[in-house]
């Protein structure tokens, strides 16, 4: 996994990156220096449509080991065209980091602290209505919610999709005694398609 300080930086540049990432530039040097193994290399080949094939490659990167994301970002840095300021940009936003954590000025990220205080974050994202409204039903899931009163609380005409997803997980801490924890909280996101909001979840200090 990345260190902290990276999967900050890379969370707070997703969108540019998704967008912007200069993929046919850097691809073989994540080659050369084995940052992408022959599976990885396979799978983004896969794909024609450059957002989403930038998309997982940053979804690749955050399971990769620890200083990864900088080394790219060192790489970037090193391109010969305007592109490298950025690199160089990200690179320095990830030392910055490093040695605010170092100093006790950022927030420590426990995956183990209650998900509760999250609930109002997750609607605060650019994510269109309708994308939420489909992929609630997966987050449920997500969270094990299944087999509890999911029709009950969909249906209930009268609850905005916010007031759904609060009752619902409400309903799942009383069924189980117990809470979900930021971090299953984070991965039911992710797994709902939610990135976005699982990428604010997962940055906040609340």
């Amino acid at each position: 996994m990345l260190t902290q300080a990276e999967e900050f930086v890379l969370s707070n540049n997703w969108t540019v990156l998704e967008t912007d990432f200069p993929y046919d530039k850097l691809f073989p040097l994540l080659v050369s220096n084995h940052i992408l193994d022959v599976y990885d290399q396979s799978k983004l080949q896969s794909l024609q449509d450059h957002i989403i094939r930038n998309r997982t490659l940053l979804q690749l990167l955050q399971e990769k080991p620890v200083g990864t994301f900088q080394k790219i970002c060192h790489l970037y840095s090193q391109l010969s065209s305007v592109q490298a300021e950025i690199g160089y940009q990200l690179l320095q936003a990830i030392q910055d980091y490093s040695k605010d954590e170092v100093d006790g000025k950022c927030p420590i990220l426990d995956p183990e602290q209650s998900a509760k205080p999250y609930l109002d974050l997750i609607f605060q994202t650019n994510i269109p209505n309708d994308v939420k409204v489909v992929n609630l039903k997966k987050f449920y899931e997500g969270l094990h919610l299944k087999q509890f009163k999911v029709k009950t609380i969909v249906s209930k005409s009268d609850l905005t999709i916010e007031g759904k997803l609060k009752e619902l997980f409400k309903i799942w801490c009383n069924e189980k005694q117990t809470e979900a924890t930021k971090g299953v909280f984070v991965q039911a996101l992710y797994d709902a398609g939610l990135d976005e909001a699982a990428k604010l979840v997962s940055i906040s200090k609340r």
